[in-house]
């Protein structure tokens, strides 16, 4: 069995779903065995540089926001907002386990890495893990979640989510 396919094991597939999968791309003429040699029918080229990072929102998910263009964006998200309550934008009070907290407008209230990809990223990781040691506030929720072998591997008996399970504001 391919390393692949103890992927599938370990997701928690039965033999008969490892099968039944593997049957199916070798029919649809997707299987490779290892140490085939690939073939592709074309090839993307990218400018790495022009890659930039980008932040989720700010109201929906599905937003992409450039890491540049996050202040102009929620300064107008912010200036769309309906709750006549809270234009003034002050702080909210509350109590978190005990202390007195002041929530500023615009908080960061999940800080959250996902994926295989990044969870497999060791600068990610420890730039995640300052983040969560040092920058991060008491009312923001920190976690970091992977997909593949690499990404949760390292996360048994720590604390972090499993596969398909994440963190969300309620």
């Amino acid at each position: 069995m391919t390393s692949r396919w103890n992927t599938c094991a370990l997701a928690g597939r039965s033999e008969e779903q490892v099968a039944l999968v593997e049957a199916y791309t070798k029919a649809q003429g997707m299987w490779r065995n290892p140490g085939d040699e690939p073939v592709f029918t074309s090839t993307l080229e990218l400018d790495m540089g022009s890659v930039e990072a980008s932040l989720a929102g700010p109201k929906r998910p599905q937003d992409r926001v450039a890491l540049s263009d996050v202040p102009k964006a929620f300064a107008a998200s912010n200036a769309l907002e309906v709750n006549v309550a809270q234009k003034d934008h002050r702080p909210v009070d509350y109590v978190l386990n005990g202390h007195q907290y002041q929530l500023p407008d615009g908080a960061v209230v999940i800080a959250a890495i996902t994926s295989c990809t990044n969870t497999s990223n060791p600068s990610v990781l420890m730039a995640a893990g300052l983040f969560g040691e040092k920058g991060g506030r008491a009312w923001a929720k920190t976690s970091a979640m992977g997909q593949g072998l690499a990404g949760t591997g390292f996360q048994s008996g720590i604390g972090l989510p499993g596969a398909g399970q994440t963190d969300a504001v309620p």
